[in-house]
């Protein structure tokens, strides 16, 4: 498969990223940009998100924040 090919598999699909992290906003972006409905989970309230968290919402990820975000099944990947 190639970059594009998976690239184009995303779109429609469900994806949870666990944790904001830096490492995971640029395939957020990524994901977002060839229509993954995408979730993100994170330990951290949305406002100890800051700018990450903005960031997330704008490009219309759903976020889950919490203590217990990691251990809820309501996210995009549960509806599949």
């Amino acid at each position: 498969m190639t970059a594009n090919e998976f690239y184009a598999s995303l779109s429609g699909k469900r994806i949870t990223f666990v944790g904001v992290g830096r490492s995971n906003l640029p395939l957020i972006e990524q994901f977002k940009a060839h229509g993954a409905a995408v979730s993100v989970r994170d330990k951290r309230s949305e406002a100890a998100l800051g700018e990450d968290g903005e960031a997330l919402k704008k490009l219309g990820a759903k976020l889950i924040c919490g203590e217990d975000s990691p251990d809820s099944s309501d996210d995009a990947s549960s509806q599949n």
